[in-house]
């Protein structure tokens, strides 16, 4: 006696079993974006890091040329007495582009891959000159490798001063909680702690101003 068996077409079959699959593949590839962002967002951030540890560091670079060629003198933050407007950025800038306005750099170094608005024209001073180091000779801070020279800070500024609490011109703790600071003896450190007064050492072992 012959029996009917109903049964799917192979091709039928086939495709419930590659859905099947396709479902499988997409759930483990959510597991493993899901597993793998929180390492992606770090090491994004990390790479944020260095790259402003080595604007810092060649900025440094562009600071010491200048002193070099001015008998020993750090720039000025603001204007002149004389009523030369030019900042700091402005008389450094000859020493790291053939531009002739800060503005028109593409990429300044004092722009700050991790600064909220890093690349607008608006924001693209995020690196905040000593006010303590105002046309100072470098000779003359007794404490050069404990003083800041430049720092990330919150805003638009060309100037940094404490406290470290808000505006534009105070500390921007945008690497993972933490700030890059350039010292006067040139090197780059990493700081959490803010500042309580112009010649307070604060928890990180920096100072704000050790001229006399």
């Amino acid at each position: 006696m012959n029996r009917s068996i109903n049964r799917k077409p192979s091709s039928e079959r086939t495709m419930i079993f590659t859905l099947i699959e396709l479902l499988i593949v997409i759930a483990i590839i959510a597991i493993l974006a899901a597993m793998l962002l929180p390492a992606l967002n770090k090491a994004r951030e990390q790479a944020r890091k260095t790259v402003c540890t080595n604007q810092l560091k060649q900025l440094g670079t562009t600071i010491t040329l200048y002193h070099d060629d001015n008998a020993g003198y750090l720039p000025r933050q603001g204007t002149a007495a004389s009523g030369d407007t030019r900042r700091w950025f402005d008389l450094v800038m000859p020493y790291c582009s053939t531009e002739k306005n800060w503005y028109d750099i593409k990429q300044p170094l004092w722009d700050c891959p991790a600064f909220a608005g890093a690349g607008e024209s608006n924001a693209r001073l995020n690196i905040g000159y000593n006010y303590y180091c105002n046309e100072k000779k470098l000779s003359g801070f007794t404490r050069p490798s404990a003083n800041v020279l430049l720092v990330d800070v919150k805003g638009n500024a060309n100037r940094w001063r404490w406290p470290s609490s808000s505006g534009s011109s105070y500390l921007d703790h945008r690497h993972a909680g933490a700030y890059n600071a350039l010292l006067l003896d040139g090197h780059i450190a990493g700081g959490r702690a803010g500042f309580t007064g112009s010649t307070t050492v604060n928890p990180d072992g920096f100072i704000q101003n050790s001229y006399p």
